[in-house]
C-alpha cells in the first residue's frame, strides 16, 4: 500500500498531467490557483514552434529585474510580501524565475488534453482556490473543471477569494488567512 499524506500539494504542470498520481499518493489535496487551461492559440503556436530552437514561450523572457514592480504585478495585493519576494530573488539569484519556457508550455498543453479524462479517476477529496482578480490562470477553465468534478459526484470544495490575485499564500493577511484556515479545516476533516 502506498504512502498516504495529508500535506498540501500546490499544483504544477507535472502534477496536473498525472492526476492518477494524486489518487494513489494522497488521501486529500488542496490546490491554489491550479492552471486548468491554456488558450487554444497558445498551444497551437507552441506546437508549431516545437521544432524551432526557442527557449521561452512567445512574449516571455528570462528573469529581468527592471520588469517587476508592485503596481504592475499580477501575483499579490500585499506590497510587503511582494517586496519580500523581490528581495529574496535579489539575494538568491538561483531562485529567480522568468517567463515559462517553450518546453514547459508544451508540456502543460499536453497535460490539458489529458485533464478531463483523468478527473474520473480522482477518488480523494479536493479543495480548490482561485482569486477573483486572477489574471495568470484561465478562470473559465477552473470553473469548467469544478463543474465536471461536481457532475462526476466527486468530493470537491471550491472557493473564490474576493479581491485576491494569483499567489493566494502571499496575499494580504485577510485573504491569505482565509485560505490557510480553510486548508487546515479541510485537512482536519480529511
Amino acid at each position: 500500500m502506498g504512502l498516504r499524506s495529508h500535506k498540501p500539494v500546490f499544483e504544477d504542470a507535472r502534477a496536473r498531467s498525472s492526476l492518477s498520481l494524486l489518487v494513489s499518493s494522497f488521501s486529500s489535496v488542496a490546490l491554489s490557483s491550479p492552471m486548468y487551461g491554456l488558450s487554444f492559440l497558445t498551444c497551437e503556436v507552441i506546437n508549431f514552434l516545437k521544432g524551432d530552437d526557442i527557449e521561452y514561450a512567445p512574449g516571455q523572457t528570462n528573469y529581468t529585474e527592471g520588469l517587476t514592480n508592485f503596481v504592475e504585478n499580477e501575483l499579490t495585493n500585499s506590497e510587503t510580501r511582494f517586496n519580500r519576494m523581490i528581495n529574496e530573488e535579489k539575494n538568491n539569484p538561483k531562485i529567480r524565475l522568468g517567463g515559462p519556457s517553450a518546453h514547459w508550455v508544451s508540456f502543460a498543453c499536453e497535460g490539458m488534453e489529458q485533464l478531463y479524462d483523468e478527473l474520473e479517476k480522482i477518488e480523494i477529496p479536493m479543495l480548490l482556490f482561485q482569486g477573483s482578480n486572477e489574471t495568470i490562470v484561465k478562470s473559465a477553465a477552473h470553473k469548467d473543471v469544478i463543474d465536471k468534478l461536481i457532475g462526476l459526484n466527486k468530493s470537491v470544495e471550491a472557493y473564490t477569494i474576493d479581491g485576491a490575485k494569483h499567489e493566494l499564500l502571499i496575499e494580504k493577511d485577510e485573504m491569505r488567512n482565509r485560505v490557510i484556515r480553510k486548508i487546515l479545516e479541510f485537512y482536519e476533516q480529511h
